[in-house]
């Protein structure tokens, strides 16, 4: 970062650099050619993915040659901030171009991390034993995913056993996270990867701390020139502030519901050292975890019962040694409810982007009220505006411009169901 960059305008934007790299360490500058990078951050997702789509008016394609083993390098940053986007990125496949003009083509490029080449190349098949975040460093270590970014790790309340049965390692990790509990005893553990690397996190733990509120965004009248459209003067803190367009997901299905174990469920199980059934109802209140906003998103007198969904597992005793029972029969309800209703309200808005945006941390947003408002008034909507927590950033980067699509997820509300129907 010099120390001469100024930012002028929101979703400004410096290209540290953009190469292309093949396999002998040949290397081309592709900064001229790139017409847009998109890079997405999801925390449900495991690895990062993105596209490059280019302008090409010097036959990269044929004369690099592009054949399926190149890796697209590059750097970006927001003038004035330390964080960048930054990262090697394996290319899997090659759109169909079409040409631009008679001596240029535009096609677009895929790419994905490395570590998901490595996943989908590799199949494990060994014992683990220890508890999740050390499992999970071993996945993504030397033996198998062979990654060398920074891991971030919360801790956990138990430790467990497992064989994976020639698994992918991403197979592996799925099955630590529906076995892994927090402090308070929640199966709510989700790994994704961000631009800063892997995180084996708790939905408590992205809820409470995280990595603080990351922004404020809004929803108004407000224009871009804070002293009219001749104005000389941007205020930009409150342009990265404004959310330039907005798709509201909140819809909801009481059948979907149920299905996903919003409202909790029943777990059959099967004792074969015994012989025996039993059958256990798994459901949590408001109150046994911790929220983005302070009242539940359901009221009390919902119909509904936790037959509705119903698993069948069996319990597993003394297929490790060492650890009794390592099924996680009491632990599917739950981390089914958790996560679907952590999905009650999702938003998706478009705003100016920013390098140190990533996956996973929370913002408040407020949004207008789409009625009169009079004096007085809260003029923000009780349901759709507080806080949320970023699922899912797709970072879009285009030669002087940074947008960013974000996805905004969140499981209660700033005001209870009984005050907004009065």
């Amino acid at each position: 970062m010099s120390n001469a960059e100024q930012l002028t305008i929101a979703g400004d934007i410096v290209y540290d650099y953009a190469e292309l790299t093949n396999l002998d360490g040949f290397g081309i500058d592709v900064i001229p050619q790139i017409l847009e990078i998109q890079l997405n951050e999801d925390i449900f997702g495991v690895f990062l993915n993105g596209t490059v789509t280019l302008l090409d008016s010097q036959n990269i394609r044929g004369l690099f040659p592009l054949t399926g083993k190149e890796i697209f390098r590059f750097k970006i940053h927001t003038p004035t901030l330390k964080d960048a986007i930054e990262g090697e990125f394996f290319i899997y496949s090659l759109s169909p171009s079409y040409d631009s003009t008679k001596r240029s083509s535009v096609y677009t490029l895929s790419f994905v991390s490395k570590e998901s080449i490595y996943d989908e190349n590799l199949k494990v098949s060994k014992s683990f034993k220890g508890s999740p975040s050390e499992m999970m460093s071993e996945l993504l270590g030397v033996s198998w995913l062979k990654s060398e970014k920074p891991f971030e790790a919360d801790s956990t309340e138990n430790t467990f056993g497992f064989v994976a049965n020639f698994w992918k390692p991403s197979q592996c990790i799925q099955y630590i996270l529906g076995h892994s509990k927090n402090h308070k005893g929640a199966p709510d553990f989700l790994f994704y990867e961000t631009k800063n690397g892997f995180k084996f996190k708790s939905i408590e733990t992205l809820i409470t701390e995280g990595d603080g509120v990351l922004q404020s965004f809004e929803k108004s009248d407000y224009e871009n020139t804070m002293n009219g459209k001749n104005s000389l003067y941007r205020d930009i803190e409150r342009d990265y502030r404004t959310i330039l367009s907005i798709n509201d997901l909140s819809g909801f299905n009481y059948y979907d519901r149920i299905r996903e174990g919003y409202f909790g469920g029943q777990v059959m199980t099967y004792d074969g050292t015994i012989q025996r059934y039993t059958a256990k109802s798994l459901s949590r209140s408001f109150d046994m975890d911790s929220h983005l906003n302070p009242y539940p998103p359901i009221t009390k007198n919902v119909p509904v019962s936790t037959q509705a969904n119903i698993s069948t597992l069996s319990k597993a005793y003394n297929n490790i040694d060492g650890f009794g029972n390592v099924s996680n029969y009491d632990l599917v309800a739950p981390r089914k409810e958790i996560i679907s209703r952590l999905k009650t309200t999702k938003l998706i808005i478009q705003v100016y982007g920013r390098s140190d945006y990533i996956a996973g941390k929370r913002a408040v947003v407020k949004i207008n009220k789409n009625a009169q408002i009079e004096n007085g008034e809260d003029p923000y909507d009780p349901l759709t505006s507080g806080v949320y927590l970023i699922s899912a950033i797709k970072h879009i980067l285009t030669p002087n411009s940074h947008k960013c699509n974000i996805e905004l997820i969140k499981d209660s509300f700033i005001e209870s169901i009984e005050k907004i129907r009065k």
